[in-house]
């Protein structure tokens, strides 16, 4: 690899992620690549919504124990549309892939020569003229690498846009003095990123 690459790579954590991510699930067979993809896409949503959710014991136990709420692929995804932390696009893609991951997950003959396979990389938003094992890996660490840094960034965002209102994560400072606007908690937020990035 060129040093202009790989400085370019480095100097992106989208990038980097999306180097990274390549390279891993280039040398797993289709089967263990499909099952990663979805395990790594079910942490990245955890991320993000406890990017979101107030921190503490009711957060954690969201997602930890028996049976947790959120224990599921499918109920990360609806609930991070609902909250608008992620796009209907990108909903559509997380489902798509969650069927490739679970028809992977239950039939070890399934192969990305299968028609239903085929037909579900087809909805995905890449390039056609691709194979459909390389659509389904680009398309997922595409998403894997936007949801750790530009969703859970905006996740970050929303809650100090939001704060100002008196409703918002009632209880969950209570030495916290409330926003006035969205302005005065976006140039919070800003000081926070800046505080964050110097360190």
């Amino acid at each position: 690899m060129s040093n202009a690459y790989q400085e370019l790579i480095n100097s992106d954590p989208e990038w980097k992620r999306n180097y990274e991510l390549i390279r891993t699930l280039g040398v797993e067979s289709e089967r263990g690549m499909a099952v990663l993809v979805g395990a790594e896409l079910d942490r990245a949503l955890e991320l993000v919504l406890c990017a979101y959710l107030a921190p503490g014991k009711a957060r954690t136990e969201l997602f930890a124990g028996s049976s947790p709420p959120l224990g599921t692929f499918s109920g990360k995804i609806n609930l991070c549309r609902a909250l608008h932390l992620i796009n209907e696009d990108e909903c559509t893609a997380l489902h798509t892939i969650r069927k490739i991951r679970n028809e992977f997950a239950h039939d070890p003959d399934a192969s990305f020569a299968n028609a239903q396979i085929r037909s579900w990389v087809d909805i995905l938003r890449s390039n056609p003229e691709q194979d459909h094992k390389t659509r389904f890996e680009l398309e997922a660490a595409g998403l894997i690498a936007s949801l750790e840094t530009t969703a859970v960034d905006q996740a970050h965002g929303r809650v100090y846009e939001e704060s100002f209102n008196t409703w918002y994560r009632r209880g969950a400072d209570r030495d916290a003095k409330p926003l006035k606007s969205k302005e005065e908690a976006a140039e919070a937020y800003r000081s926070k990123r800046s505080d964050k990035t110097a360190r």
